[in-house]
């Protein structure tokens, strides 16, 4: 697909041709995105202290493997870091304040927060 499938009528247009598969597939890897985000912030924090997982709520392909990707690279490469339950905030970012700060209250020593 190019740009000039745009100029014109407008129309989307998938190229010429009787072709049956797809011209490109873009896709992300959320288990390494979990990963690579467990690493930085196990840098930040300086590889110890607690550390919180916000999550939408389970079933949801793409955040159940990016919370998988953070607590297995959590726990296979940082050993001073304790990660917390993962509380499930329904895509409420009220109800996600109001965990955090209740997940706060019980642990003044919290050094981050993945979600």
């Amino acid at each position: 697909i190019t740009v000039d499938t745009f100029i014109g009528s407008g129309v989307y247009q998938t190229g010429a041709g009787e072709a049956d598969f797809p011209l490109s597939y873009i896709a992300s890897d959320n288990i390494l995105g979990g990963e690579i985000a467990a690493r930085a912030l196990a840098k930040a924090v300086g590889g110890k202290g607690k550390v919180y997982v916000s999550n939408v709520k389970p079933g949801i392909s793409t955040t159940d493997q990016r919370e998988e990707g953070f607590k297995k690279e959590m726990a296979a490469n940082h050993p001073g870091i304790t990660v917390l339950e993962t509380q499930f905030n329904d895509n409420d970012a009220n109800k996600a304040a109001s965990q955090l700060q209740a997940v706060f209250a019980r642990n003044p020593d919290l050094v981050g927060v993945f979600g």
